[in-house]
């Protein structure tokens, strides 16, 4: 069984797992992809921004072709989690840092 039918949703593809070469093809294609989305701007994969700037099609193919569809689906969310959560943590170091500054210049 080859790589295709693992991740073409055949019967047969449920009963097999990825190997080693599978899933270090599939991250590859998923860290080209998401690198072409940081390039353009994109936060959101497929998301109203994607569409509307366009581009990344060419990697999105090739990250689609090489993942399981439930790989592409999670690896998009913990992407769009991981935005926001750097987000929340540059707010609260911000704010931490405001916090600590002495007003009138003194201590």
């Amino acid at each position: 069984m080859g790589l295709g039918s693992w991740f073409s949703g055949s019967p047969a593809s449920s009963t097999a797992a990825p190997t080693r070469t599978t899933r270090e093809e599939c991250w590859a294609r998923r860290d080209e992809f998401f690198a072409c989305l940081d390039a353009k701007g994109i936060s959101v994969p497929n998301g109203p921004e994607h569409k509307t700037k366009g581009g990344c099609e060419k990697e999105d193919a090739a990250y689609r072709g090489s993942c399981a569809a439930s790989w592409v689906e999670y690896f998009n969310k913990r992407r769009v989690l991981q935005i926001r959560q750097d987000l929340m943590q540059k707010k609260a170091e911000e704010q931490l840092a405001e916090s600590y500054k002495p007003i009138g210049g003194k201590l």
